[in-house]
């Protein structure tokens, strides 16, 4: 080649330091060779750096395939816990529709079983109407004593404004004769004269209205409390019909002389009433100046009379026997869930007590208090295995 003239080399050596130069043509392919390792090499790198890549990859392909068959795994096992839900929802589904079945047809059943015991219930209460003196029931029973005490309040006060002079005489000795059971004192306050006026009343009707079968009809009330003594004991339910039969009956009497005879006895208790009112407050009469008109207290004795047989046919009409029960004076102790107070009552000191035998009755706390000094209403009570009723007494402590 024509530059292989100029070109020389040297090589220098421990021993000699001039040598000839190499020639040019030699050092050529060394250096090609040096560049086709040198690239060679470098593709080498290359591909391992490929390899090492592609290891990698597949490492990471090998973890994702492994990543994806366990949520695979999972998704199976939710599936399979899925379809097992499915299953028991399934099941479940069956049995509530059976059991729907089953109480849709009990439930028919016992709208037919409702059906029946209202068509009895109504024979029931159309047989009860049948034997009772009235239609009430212990509410209105309750209504009823209400309006009798109010009216027998209202009276009494009005009647006791028109008290006589200051020495009240009469009236003191009346209360000794006629409320035997009670301490009157010498000389009274207007307050007193009305609350034993309430108590003679009351008094008077309880004997003549509220014990006996019926007012007026003693032949018939008699034989009946004997007779009551004998089947008490022995059949309650049959007595209790007795009862309702024998007050239903009277009441409803179309015999002439039956409702003649009771008819006079409740005007001879109205007499009697007016004849003691008279005594003890003598501005009273039975009548206004014409013996025919009767007086405003006349009147008012007359409602009071009547309130009291419509309330005892009520209440000898009930299932249950409702009784007055006395209060005895310095002995029966002041009970506040048994008894109301009368006004002007002073009770200094109360005691909180439980009475199981009447844990049922309006409160399982008794609240007690000193003896009473009169009784001017007994308590009503009425129990059975199906009905309570209790009527509070009316009290002086």
């Amino acid at each position: 080649m024509p530059w292989e003239d100029d070109v020389t080399m040297t090589v220098a050596t421990k021993d000699d330091s001039s040598k000839e130069p190499i020639p040019a043509a030699t050092h050529a392919p060394l250096e090609n060779a040096n560049l086709e390792a040198t690239a060679l090499r470098r593709e080498l790198d290359q591909t391992k750096r490929g390899y090492l890549d592609i290891a990698e990859q597949q490492a990471s392909l090998l973890q994702r395939n492994e990543e994806l068959r366990e949520e695979r795994d999972h998704v199976r096992n939710q599936l399979k816990d899925t379809l097992e839900e499915l299953e028991r929802v399934r099941e479940d589904q069956e049995v509530m529709m059976r059991r729907h079945h089953d109480l849709s047809r009990s439930l028919s059943a016992a709208q037919t079983k409702i059906s029946e015991l209202k068509k009895l219930e109504a024979n029931y209460f159309s047989y009860l109407k049948s034997i009772r003196a009235t239609d009430d029931d212990l509410s209105t029973v309750k209504t009823k004593f209400n309006d009798l005490k109010s009216a027998i309040n209202r009276a009494t006060l009005t009647m006791s404004k028109k008290a006589p002079g200051p020495d009240k005489a009469m009236a003191v000795e009346f209360f000794r004769k006629s409320l035997l059971d009670t301490e009157i004192p010498d000389t009274l306050e207007l307050y007193q004269i009305q609350i034993y006026t309430e108590k003679f009343i009351v008094d008077t009707l309880i004997n003549e209205v509220f014990r006996p079968l019926h007012l007026g009809v003693p032949e018939i009330t008699y034989p009946y409390t004997h007779l009551l003594t004998f089947i008490q004991p022995r059949n309650p339910q049959f007595a209790t019909r007795l009862r309702q039969q024998l007050v239903q009956l009277l009441a409803q009497t179309n015999d002439a002389s039956i409702r003649h005879q009771i008819e006079e006895a409740k005007k001879h208790l109205c007499d009697y009433l007016l004849q003691g009112l008279s005594t003890i407050l003598p501005a009273i009469t039975a009548t206004e100046g014409d013996p025919a008109t009767p007086s405003k207290e006349a009147v008012t004795i007359a409602k009071i009379v009547d309130k009291a047989c419509l309330l005892t046919l009520a209440i000898k009409g009930q299932e249950v026997d409702i009784e007055p029960q006395t209060l005895v004076p310095g002995e029966t102790l002041f009970e506040e869930r048994l008894m109301e107070l009368a006004p002007k009552s002073s009770i200094s000191q109360l005691s909180h007590d439980r009475d199981d035998q009447d844990a049922d009755m309006e409160s399982q706390t008794s609240v007690k208090g000193p003896p009473i000094k009169l009784m001017i209403w007994p308590i009503f009570i009425g129990r059975d295995e199906d009905h309570e009723f209790l009527e509070k007494g009316k009290v002086f402590v």
